[in-house]
């Protein structure tokens, strides 16, 4: 009685006596489809693979199990696509600035594409910043650093001259930034008195009406912007009735 041999069929019928045989084969065949699919040869396949390892973790440790990708497991060679091998670059636009003797950044923008973008390309984004320095964190990422081109007192002279809006936070700097040469003060109510204070910006004078906080609980209140305004002296004669015992 002749001896049964066990067979493992390949995808493609063909047969191999064993397991192994069989997956090495499948490999071979995922590995010819793959390469002519993307165009690339094997090595160069192997060295994109090596460059994303960096900042992709399952084809670092697929690398660190089996350096050659061709003996992969087919699933994962069959997953290997442009995509992955050259994936978007991302462009980070950032500010750096001290908070609490720590150095924190502060995103402005962010940009992803074929190529990183260009350093300037939100350097005039409203603050007018510049680039202060370019670093790669790794291949497809880049921060580009940006800093004020301009002080804050600046800043803010620009943006009052251009009709923009000042945040509240800025207005409250404001306030006490830029010399006040006139105030009128209204009544206490029960937690503000409105205020109206007017300051000299340069050769303009700017007034802010604003609310004032009467209990350390209660925070100034800024919900009007600066308006330019000019300083009038009037004299001004009062007729005053007033009531005398006789």
């Amino acid at each position: 009685m002749p001896k049964e041999i066990k067979m493992y069929e390949a995808s493609d019928g063909k047969l191999f006596k064993s397991k192994q045989g069989a997956e090495n084969y499948e490999k071979r065949i995922a590995s010819i489809k793959k390469m002519n699919e993307l165009n690339m040869d094997r090595e160069e396949i192997q060295a994109n693979l090596e460059r994303i390892a960096n900042h992709n973790t399952i084809v670092r440790v697929l690398l660190n199990n089996e350096k050659d990708w061709t003996k992969w497991p087919t699933h994962h060679i069959e997953a290997i696509n442009l995509k992955l091998l050259k994936p978007n670059k991302t462009t980070i636009y950032v500010r750096e600035y001290e908070s609490w003797g720590n150095i924190q950044e502060e995103i402005i923008a962010q940009e992803e594409g074929l190529e990183f973008t260009d350093p300037e390309l939100h350097a005039e984004n409203g603050e007018e910043y510049k680039v202060v320095k370019i670093k790669d964190v790794d291949d497809i990422t880049r921060k580009v650093y940006y800093d004020y081109k301009y002080t804050w007192e600046e800043r803010i002279i620009i943006k009052l001259e251009s009709n923009i809006p000042l945040t509240e936070s800025e207005i409250n700097d404001f306030i006490w930034t830029f010399e006040e040469v006139y105030r009128e003060e209204g009544e206490d109510r029960r937690w503000f008195r409105s205020i109206l204070s007017v300051h000299k910006v340069n050769d303009k004078l700017f007034a802010v009406e604003w609310e004032q906080g009467l209990t350390e609980n209660q925070e100034n209140e800024f919900r009007k912007q600066p308006y330019e305004v000019e300083l009038k002296t009037e004299e001004i004669v009062i007729t005053k009735t007033t009531v005398v015992k006789k």
